[in-house]
């Protein structure tokens, strides 16, 4: 219910001369899109992904200029790797839009990795949480006000656009009747 286990992040990755590979950021689940820039350059170049077979399919893997290929590699460790090609001939920085997990809170310090509208109702499960083991008398209040919460959560989080699908054109508009 509610917000999702992973989000969609642009990040940047740079990329000395020679290095036919980089590994984003961890936590990123996938790449989605691509562009490169060469000496911090205002031009960004699209970068196109390729699937496995069409990087095992390149002859020469070494070839080097400015990459316009990348293929994502996800068997290779918990993230996957990205293989550019060809192969860059300068520094350059690469700058992504990518899939990866919710950011998990480790200290008090860290911001919760969560949609704002859903911020009510994980600080209301909370209080529930702590009522429950330490304040007892205050439970029957705090679950009535985590319970509205969650409930507004997930009724504001919902898109409010409606679909109407028609099938006006196709077929008869006429009833034919049973003789």
């Amino acid at each position: 219910d509610g917000d999702t286990a992973y989000r969609i992040d642009r990040l940047t990755s740079s990329v000395v001369s020679g290095a036919g590979y980089f590994d984003p950021t961890s936590g990123v689940i996938d790449i989605l899109d691509m562009v490169i820039a060469y000496n911090g350059g205002a031009t960004e170049t699209p970068v196109v992904r390729i699937s496995g077979q069409s990087y095992l399919e390149i002859p020469n893997k070494t070839e080097t200029g400015q990459p316009a290929q990348y293929y994502v590699d996800h068997s290779t460790h918990n993230a996957p790797r990205v293989y550019l090609w060809p192969v860059p001939d300068a520094a350059c920085d690469f700058t992504y839009e990518c899939m990866r997990h919710t950011q998990v809170v480790r200290s008090l310090a860290d911001t919760m990795d969560i949609n704002r509208l859903w911020m009510d109702a994980v600080a209301s499960g909370l209080a529930l949480r702590l009522a429950e083991k330490y304040n007892q008398a205050r439970v029957p209040q705090l679950r009535e006000a985590a319970a509205r919460a969650y409930s507004s959560s997930l009724r504001n989080s919902k898109g409010r656009s409606e679909v109407v699908i028609s099938a006006r054109g196709f077929g008869s508009t006429l009833r034919r009747r049973r003789s």
